[in-house]
């Protein structure tokens, strides 16, 4: 069995690149001066077994970053990120996707005011098939 939260890593990213104003710049590594970007952050999978099922819980963030002066692109991205991936049935490659939802978004500057970042914070429950 694959872990669950690349799978469904590999859903997201599918699902989201060439799809928002980031275009093909989403990663899953830190890449430093590309604008706008989206990261695959950091996340945690839990067992949740339940009789007869192997569950999971699956935790990450996906990072926004913008060097647009202020909020307005990186927030944009994140709405059309929700769009794209809150409550919505993606294909997760040897897993049943229970549900996925987008539990919320902190807006931030990095420490030179430069960059606009947005934390989005993904929550997902999958079954392997």
């Amino acid at each position: 069995m694959a872990e669950p939260s690349l799978a469904l890593q590999g859903a997201i990213l599918s699902t989201i690149k060439n799809h928002t104003a980031a275009g093909a710049n989403v990663f899953d590594k830190v890449t430093p001066n590309v604008f706008p970007r989206i990261q695959i952050g950091n996340g945690q999978t839990i067992p949740n077994d339940a009789t007869c099922v192997d569950g999971f819980d699956v935790f990450f963030q996906i990072d926004v970053y913008s060097n647009l002066d202020g909020y307005p692109q990186a927030k944009a991205i994140a709405g059309e990120i929700h769009g794209l991936l809150h409550k919505k049935p993606l294909a997760v490659s040897g897993f049943n996707l229970v549900d996925l939802y987008l539990a919320g978004a902190v807006f931030t500057r990095e420490t030179d005011d430069t960059i606009s970042r947005a934390r989005i914070m993904v929550e997902a429950q999958l079954e392997a098939l």
